[in-house]
């Protein structure tokens, strides 16, 4: 009898998923944060992370933060394996729904202006980069500025299959 797949399921992330997402984080960064980073993250009030598992697995994880004026997306990352099978574009997801039909509220993220595969991944995503951040990562290390709201919105969101590095730090 053929083995089911489930959906990917995203859920509030708790301390004890830590060490799965430090296991994600170690294979996707050049300077990966560690457990006092993700602990540190996750304890502020204004800070929330998600997890989204596949088969039982977890396979990826977002944190954002909660702006007056919408989202600003931390940190997202899904294992190598599970790359390229749209988990990342479902993990973005969850927060354009929660601005959906709400002009006035955006989602932000920066994002390196080495990381050209990232900037398609948010366009294909509608968002828009809006200006240049100079230095933001450190001398030298500029940052794109893209934002995600209503009026950029389409109903027809490219279906590109997502890939997964993004950081904005």
């Amino acid at each position: 009898m053929p083995r089911s797949i489930s959906k990917p399921v995203v859920r509030w992330c708790v301390l004890g998923d830590i060490p799965e997402m430090l296991k994600i984080e170690t294979k996707s960064f050049e300077y990966p944060w560690s457990t006092k980073d993700f602990e540190i993250f996750l304890r502020k009030k204004d800070h929330i992370g998600l997890v989204l598992e596949y088969n039982d697995k977890l396979v990826g994880y977002m944190i954002y933060q909660c702006l007056h004026k919408g989202f600003r997306l931390i940190s997202l990352a899904v294992s190598p394996r599970y790359r390229k099978k749209g988990f990342a574009k479902t993990l973005v997801q969850y927060l354009t729904k929660r601005v959906a039909n709400q002009t006035d509220l955006i989602i932000e993220a920066q994002i390196s202006d080495t990381k050209l595969e990232i900037h398609n991944f948010m366009k294909s995503l509608n968002f828009k980069a809006t200006k240049v951040i100079k230095n933001y990562f450190g001398p030298d290390q500029d940052a794109y500025n893209f934002v995600f709201n209503e009026k950029n919105s389409d109903s027809n969101t490219s279906t590109t299959k997502s890939i997964v590095k993004c950081r904005n730090r």
